[in-house]
């Protein structure tokens, strides 16, 4: 017979910590949005980052957390929340003098800046509307052990709110990704910060 005086399941928690890379802040973006995702043209890989994106949002759409959050790619570039870029191109946003983008040579990165508990607008370069996150890619520094698929499913992860890495590498937010299937940890990382209060909404 089950007795009611304690609770039955342990209380919700991370599988690894999502603000690491954050200092201790969680972000997130607003409980029920959509988040649309667009992929710069014109480059030699934007037809592999499509591809890739493609794939990747409905693996993390399809984590069981209700209706918090979903990833939909668009493109129109004025629709955008998060832009998705291949280092060969220019920046395609413009960014603020003091929340610096970096130059750091790497296989993804995620950016936004934030203000006073949210992130702040970032305009297209020529116009057209902006975006609230940039990812960056870089094509040649991929490998048969971290290929594109698993770099777009990691960094989308930031995107998505998971400002930290995993110490295992069967996790898509393994530092040097080699997974494009999210794991139950991943899932119960996600499902854990869109469950808290968050010191800056995207």
């Amino acid at each position: 017979m089950l007795s009611c005086d304690t609770p039955t399941t342990a209380p919700s928690t991370f599988a690894y910590d999502p603000t690491g890379l954050t200092g201790g802040q969680l972000y997130r973006w607003d409980t029920g949005r959509q988040v649309n995702v667009y992929v710069v043209p014109g480059s030699s890989g934007s037809a592999q980052i499509i591809e890739a994106v493609d794939v990747a949002m409905p693996r993390w759409n399809a984590v069981p957390r209700g209706e918090t959050v979903r990833l939909q790619r668009t493109t129109v570039a004025a629709q955008a929340n998060v832009v998705v870029y291949d280092n060969t191109s220019p920046l395609p946003v413009v960014t603020p003098d003091d929340c610096p983008f970096s130059t750091f040579s790497a296989l993804g990165y995620t950016y936004f800046c934030a203000r006073s508990g949210r992130a702040v607008p970032l305009p297209f370069v020529g116009g057209g509307g902006s975006a609230t996150v940039v990812i960056r890619l870089d094509l040649s520094r991929t490998t048969a052990t971290s290929p594109l698929s698993a770099v777009v499913m990691h960094e989308l992860g930031h995107a998505i709110g998971i400002g930290g890495h995993s110490q295992s590498d069967t996790d898509v937010m393994f530092a040097l990704p080699r997974t494009s299937t999210v794991s139950g940890r991943d899932a119960q990382t996600l499902r854990y910060l869109l469950a808290q209060a968050a010191n800056v909404l995207l």
